[in-house]
């Protein structure tokens, strides 16, 4: 069976148990037109689609997990970067944005590796990196490097989405740090380097 990465805004259920898993893209409706996107990624076992959502027709977003046992984030899919980050659980309290958003407990991973590096990405997060295992869409790419966030830029302070996983290359990436796509194909879970976007015209669906 081909191996396609899949990121959609369809919430498609499971169909089978040889059908492709599914994680699928919400949106949040706007009074305004929408137009959602997908990115889709299908893994051996089928199509992993993440439940996505549309936030001021600018942002798309869905669901991931990072650890062992798997903690769930909800992350802004950005094809204009190249980096994964969510707020730390050491996240300072007197930070608006870190009050409001899931955070990454290292100490519960059993996957967990600290890198003992800062991370600094301009206005978005301050923190250090750190090594896990990250699930995307029924996905898991082990020995990802993301940061856990200290800080967050004032730009989370009304946001749904917890941090940002970049779709883009290594050589835009802070740190030279290699995106979660980019180390699925160097872990050879895909048998094509490749994910699809899909746009939903049904701006009144609730998914899609």
């Amino acid at each position: 069976m081909i191996k396609i990465l899949v990121l959609s805004l369809l919430s498609i259920a499971l169909v089978g148990a040889t059908s492709l898993p599914r994680v699928a893209f919400k949106k949040t409706l706007l009074p305004s037109k929408t137009s959602p996107r997908s990115y889709r990624y299908v893994n051996g076992q089928g199509v992993g689609i993440v439940p996505q959502n549309n936030s001021q027709d600018v942002y798309y977003y869905g669901e991931i997990t990072i650890g062992t046992p798997p903690q769930p984030f909800v992350v802004l899919f950005d094809s204009g970067s190249a980096n994964l980050f969510v707020p730390s659980i050491d996240c300072d309290s007197a930070n608006y944005p870190c009050s409001q958003h899931h955070k990454y407990n290292a100490s519960a991973s059993s996957t967990y590796k600290d890198l003992n590096t800062p991370y600094n990405m301009a206005d978005w997060a301050t923190g250090y990196l750190a090594q896990d295992v990250v699930n995307v869409g029924g996905i898991d790419i082990k020995y990802q490097v993301f940061a856990q966030a200290t800080q967050m830029g004032s730009s989370f302070d009304s946001d749904i989405y917890d941090g940002l996983l970049g779709m883009a290359f290594v050589p835009i990436a802070v740190d030279n740090i290699v995106p979660p796509f980019i180390n699925m194909i160097d872990q050879n879970l895909l048998e094509e380097p490749i994910f699809s976007v899909w746009m939903d015209r049904n701006a009144e669906a609730s998914n899609g």
